[in-house]
């Protein structure tokens, strides 16, 4: 990975920058020490993690965080029923925009995750093909297998409200 002038690498050097900030803006300045030794111990974590978690301190938090607070705002356990339902309205959304024939369309749109969870239902012509009459069952079924998708498949699911802080992160 690239190193920027003091060293770090860029994904630690975007955290150190981010603590930097946040100390400001809490009017708490820390040393640069200080933010090397936060910027190493949240480097187990992956970094789109670590920025929603501080973006959250600079929105909900008074002062600048221990690093134990930062830490259990990142370990906070997703509320998977709740990701699992956002899910599944996003999968039903996208037939209503790209029907049965745009499929390259509605994958790239619905995203990796999602779309794991179309292909274990049975597939976008499958989920395209469902009656009015056969909603509910489904909605229900596409739910579960959104749950049991991200117990088993190692990716990390973000909410939309963390995937639209990650977002401005990015901007």
């Amino acid at each position: 990975m690239a190193t920027d002038e003091c060293g770090f690498e860029k994904s630690k050097s975007r955290v150190y920058d981010q603590l930097v900030r946040l100390s400001i803006a809490k009017r708490q300045p820390v040393t640069s020490e200080l933010a090397e030794i936060y910027t190493e111990y949240l480097s187990k974590y992956q970094e789109s993690e670590v920025m929603s978690a501080l973006m959250y301190c600079f929105e909900n938090i008074k002062f600048f965080p221990d690093i134990s607070e930062i830490k259990k705002i990142i370990e906070k356990p997703i509320d998977k029923d709740s990701i699992a339902q956002e899910i599944t309205g996003k999968i039903f959304e996208a037939v209503k925009i790209f029907g049965s024939h745009q499929i390259l369309e509605a994958r790239e749109s619905l995203g990796q995750e999602a779309w794991g969870i179309v292909e274990r239902f049975g597939g976008w012509k499958i989920v395209c093909a469902l009656e009015y009459r056969d909603m509910n069952t489904a909605r229900a079924q596409l739910k579960n297998i959104a749950k049991g998708y991200m117990e088993t498949s190692g990716e990390t699911f973000l909410s939309m409200e963390q995937r639209e802080r990650n977002a401005r992160l990015d901007s």
